[in-house]
């Protein structure tokens, strides 16, 4: 609702409006102190801080096309991206990461590998960074917050298209910064603060006490056994509930140990204690889970990933219906979670490709290209004709990943409808280097599919090949 941000967002509109007159797109590149627009510098500065070239450069990112059809809302989104991007160390998100959660339609970019600085890479729109970006995974888009006024962007904004200057938080009125003193709501939820932590170590020590009187009842009080495990389960429902996920990760592990201890357990015994487990971490309460994620509720993500990855293989499902949630902190868990339990149970992630959400089954393709197992390489083959581009977009990267046993995979993409998954097929099939693949990328470049490539392009996934320099 910032007036100055709405007329920012408005005039760019403009201009990116004017520019479609004549083009489809319009590129900008991006250098380490200065951005340019046809070769002519639109941006330059040396500042280490609030330096908008800096910004995209240090992140990998040397140019940005914004392509005909770009709406005000997306425009938003790009200005959200570059306010963010400057509170990347507080965000633990680079800019790279920010552009690939929100996805833009119509803005591409390209993307230099870590410690490849010679290659682009090309990475395009949708690409998934490599992991020195970090764990990241999509879903939907984040709904856009209604910031106070970007960080940064004062003259390179109005260079690019003649718009207002932002607004720094240096020009606002020091007053509104200063510290306020405390009122009656201010102690109150200090005081409601101070309860909660009493009602966290209540619960933490009630749980203690629970599983102490488990042992003693084991083999000697069928009964009262059957009580702790039950209130067990209750106060392990409202841990969750609360976001007290340390607390009943560490439980789940002590039932570990007990059902591995079958000298103090009995059969029937260790059954109460697998339904307990079963119960906490069920479709049920993963679902209840997520609504308290959604809502915002504080936890420790270290906390949670715990708590999840103690979960067995009937988690999985229900874990990939998480991978939904609007909050990219939030889903980065769930997708490390699943990582770890994919590697152990891939045939149950595999199964959550049936899933109609584009966004959910391009999560679990990126989560396979993680496991590092070669039996992927036949699952990413099959989405080849998906209808989506972003989806077979991340197949390629995925199966890019799995190195030469995934070169039979790529092949499939090299004659897409898409010439960015085309282009990145070719890339990953060199980068194999098998004669087979080499083979098939001459094939491909010969063709008319590739003719409006780059020469340097279709060069250089082939170039320092045996095969292709003999």
């Amino acid at each position: 609702n910032n007036p100055i941000y709405q007329q920012t967002i408005a005039a760019l509109s403009k201009a990116f409006e004017n520019a479609f007159e004549s083009q489809e797109a319009v590129t900008i590149d991006i250098q380490r102190t200065q951005i340019l627009c046809g070769g002519k510098p639109i941006y330059q500065s040396a500042e280490v801080e609030d330096n908008l070239a800096a910004l995209f450069y240090k992140d990998g990112i040397r140019n940005l096309t914004f392509l005909r059809g770009i709406t005000d809302a997306e425009t938003a989104e790009f200005l959200e991206i570059i306010q963010l991007g400057g509170r990347a160390a507080e965000l633990d998100d680079d800019v790279v990461t920010l552009m690939w959660e929100k996805d833009l339609e119509h803005v591409r970019y390209t993307v230099v590998e870590e410690g490849d600085e010679s290659d682009p890479g090309l990475l395009p729109r949708g690409a998934r960074p490599g992991a020195a970006y970090g764990n990241l995974t999509e879903a939907h888009r984040d709904a856009v917050a209604a910031p106070a006024g970007p960080r940064a962007g004062a003259e390179e904004i109005r260079s690019l298209a003649a718009t207002p200057g932002f607004e720094d938080l240096s020009s606002f009125p020091k007053e509104l910064m200063s510290p306020l003193p405390l009122d009656e709501d201010d102690i109150r939820r200090l005081k409601i603060q101070i309860q909660d932590k009493r009602n966290a170590l209540l619960l933490h020590r009630t749980v203690d006490i629970c599983v102490e009187i488990l042992f003693q009842d084991a083999g000697a009080n069928p009964a009262g056994f059957e009580e702790s495990v039950r209130t067990l389960e209750r106060l392990g429902k409202l841990a969750l509930m609360r976001g007290e996920y340390r607390l009943v990760a560490d439980l789940l592990g002590q039932f570990r140990q007990m059902l591995g201890d079958k000298e103090k357990f009995d059969e029937k015994e260790r059954n109460l204690l697998r339904q307990t487990r079963s119960a906490l971490g069920n479709e049920a309460r993963l679902a209840e889970v997520g609504q308290s994620l959604e809502q915002g509720i504080p936890y420790s993500p270290e906390a949670l990933e715990d708590y999840l990855v103690s979960l067995d293989e009937t988690a999985i499902l229900p874990l990939c219906d998480l991978l939904g949630l609007k909050e990219m902190k939030n889903r980065r868990v769930i997708v490390n979670a699943l990582t770890v339990l994919g590697k152990k149970h891939m045939e149950a992630l595999v199964r959550g490709l049936s899933d109609s959400r584009w966004y959910i089954v391009r999560n679990i393709i990126y989560i396979l290209g993680r496991l590092d197992d070669a039996r992927a390489a036949g699952v990413l083959k099959r989405f080849a004709s998906n209808p989506e581009a972003r989806v077979r977009m991340e197949a390629v990267r995925s199966l890019g990943l799995l190195g030469a046993p995934a070169a039979e995979g790529l092949g499939l993409y090299l004659d897409d409808a898409d010439s960015q998954v085309r282009l990145a097929a070719i890339r990953y099939l060199g980068a194999t280097r098998a004669p087979e693949a080499v083979r098939r990328i001459t094939e491909r470049i010969r063709g008319k599919g590739f003719k409006d490539l780059p020469n340097e392009a279709t060069r250089a996934p082939i170039s320092g090949s045996p095969t292709m320099s003999s």
